[in-house]
């Protein structure tokens, strides 16, 4: 079928009334060039009836060519279910977010702590490592009195790693489980 042109007045009458906006991807007329799209493509059979045109942007339309917009363009379920998976995707970031910036401070303590026993400005970065994986294993409460039994036998932070690390086995055989 030869193609015949929509003509300016019925171009503008369908971006109008799709909100001179992509019915495809969304974008609007500010950020890309629009087109007019036939539904049924005129190579199918497609006529310029007002009811077979929609409003495209030039990447969305090439990309389209001849296929029917029913098996190119997302519903409107589809958009809903695709806005429902990015919040989730987002609600799921900002928990990993707060999740390690959590774990952070919660490292932060444990090692002030480490410092306000000891007495140390600073101690070696794998003691502290493993410390602080005690703390993630069992909870502040009972990897703390560790290190307070540590610090006060200890004289550096090697020997107060391995004293913790003794007293974390003897806790696990005191619960009758296996390392």
């Amino acid at each position: 079928m030869k193609r015949k042109s929509t003509g300016k007045r019925l171009r503008f009458s369908i971006f109008a009334r799709d909100n001179f906006t992509c019915r495809y991807c969304g974008r609007q007329s500010d950020s890309v060039e629009l087109q007019i799209d036939h539904i049924i493509p005129i190579c199918k059979g497609g006529t310029n009836d007002e009811s077979n045109l929609v409003t495209s942007c030039v990447p969305c339309n090439q990309g389209k060519a001849g296929i029917k917009l029913d098996q190119a363009a997302p519903n409107e379920s589809d958009r809903l279910r695709l806005a429902q998976e990015l919040n989730e995707q987002m609600r799921a970031a900002e928990r990993a977010r707060l999740m390690v910036s959590g774990r952070k401070d919660r490292r932060k303590a444990v090692m002030e702590f480490i410092c306000e026993q000891t007495g140390y400005p600073s101690f070696h970065e794998e003691t502290g490592r493993t410390i602080f994986s005690y703390v993630e294993q069992f909870g502040e409460e009972i990897v703390y009195p560790w290190i307070e039994r540590a610090a006060e036998k200890t004289s550096h932070d090697q020997a107060l790693g391995k004293y913790v690390s003794g007293c974390r086995r003897s806790f696990i055989a005191e619960q009758g489980g296996a390392e």
